[in-house]
């Protein structure tokens, strides 16, 4: 069925959420905040901006990416998984988490969710000052990261 949600997608036509799928809005929000937990060695705190809701694989399954600048430990160091510019983004897509059972890690320097004209998400990062020189020359970029039906791939 994800196939068939995602083609339908690319379309434009809604795909009703039945049976397994049906079963699973929410599940990549309870493994981010599982995750969390896990991460944090305990409890912890987080903003509303910590989850970005998205359709990152067409299937119609809310996918979810998990900004850590968003979210602080409890005990031990506030938020362990950012460094001096860069935090770790988790993204959870519902297609490949039951299958790999982690979430997909990138570092950025900010995250957010682009619309793309497929019917899918694509999940933009703010990238360093070193791989952007590198890359394109410049100072200041964002990278698109799209689903390509086994996996995320650099669009831009």
């Amino acid at each position: 069925t994800g196939y068939c949600s995602a083609m339908f997608a690319a379309v434009g036509m809604p795909w009703p959420q039945q049976g397994a799928a049906a079963g699973q809005a929410g599940a990549m929000r309870r493994a981010a905040e599982a995750d969390i937990r896990r991460g944090c060695n305990g409890p912890a705190t987080w903003t509303d901006a910590a989850f970005k809701s998205a359709n990152i694989d067409g299937d119609g399954v809310e996918d979810i990416v998990l900004d850590w600048r968003e979210v602080t430990c409890s005990t031990g160091m506030a938020r362990p998984f950012c460094g001096a510019a860069m935090c770790s983004a988790d993204i959870y897509i519902s297609a490949l988490y039951p299958r790999k059972g982690q979430p997909e890690g990138m570092l950025a320097l900010g995250l957010r969710i682009q619309p793309l004209n497929n019917g899918n998400d694509a999940v933009a990062m703010g990238a360093s000052f070193a791989s952007c020189r590198e890359a394109f020359g410049k100072e200041d970029c964002e990278f698109l990261w799209y689903w390509t039906g086994t996996g995320l791939a650099r669009l831009r």
